[in-house]
């Protein structure tokens, strides 16, 4: 005999919760039992993966502002960290780090807004694409990391690629400033050690 998996059970569920509405001049009422029924239900549905999608534009759900973190001849810490505009981050350690792997997780509402409130300060569309070989450098010196920004926005999407070791550029400071502050936003300190 094969057994309803969750997900039919908790469609099915949905389908009975139906019937006991009511009609009055057109309108359907369902009482205030019922109705805490039903958010249960969808909350449910929602956690099984009955129900995929919901009522969010584009925008909020694909704007992603990542920092990444490359190798340098040392101990430099190696990730990747993004955040969503809806609040929920991604953090891949990949070495010399005290977490390593993939972690997602929730920070809130309010760290993209702050993390693109010090994109706009820092003016980095007027960034480079590219800090990293002698047509964009003053100095270059071998063995340090690459600091990557990737703002994935419909609006104003931007890469900026900073190795670490390119110096005497306009604004170097103001670059570096970012990538600092950007790391203080995403709170990667808590994954570094």
């Amino acid at each position: 005999m094969k057994f309803p998996t969750f997900k039919e059970r908790i469609i099915a569920i949905l389908g009975g919760l139906l019937a006991p509405f009511s009609r009055d001049h057109g309108v359907l009422t369902v009482s205030s039992h019922m109705r805490s029924l039903i958010l249960k239900a969808v909350a449910a549905a929602a956690s099984a993966g009955a129900i995929v999608s919901c009522a969010t534009s584009i925008s909020d759900t694909s704007s992603s502002i990542s920092l990444d973190r490359s190798a340098c001849y040392g101990r430099c810490p190696v990730y990747r960290f993004t955040l969503y505009s809806d609040g929920r981050y991604v953090w891949e350690g990949r070495a010399h780090v005290s977490v390593k792997g993939t972690i997602r997780g929730w920070m809130g509402g309010g760290a993209y807004p702050a993390a693109k409130q010090l994109l706009g300060d820092a003016r980095y569309l007027e960034f480079k694409d590219s800090y990293q070989s002698d047509s964009e450098c003053e100095i270059l010196e071998t063995d340090n990391s690459t600091v990557t920004i990737i703002v994935a926005d419909s609006l104003h999407p931007k890469t900026i690629a900073h190795y670490r070791g390119c110096r005497g550029f306009a604004r170097q400071e103001a670059l570096m400033q970012l990538e600092e502050n950007l790391d203080k936003v995403f709170r990667t300190h808590r994954f570094t050690g």
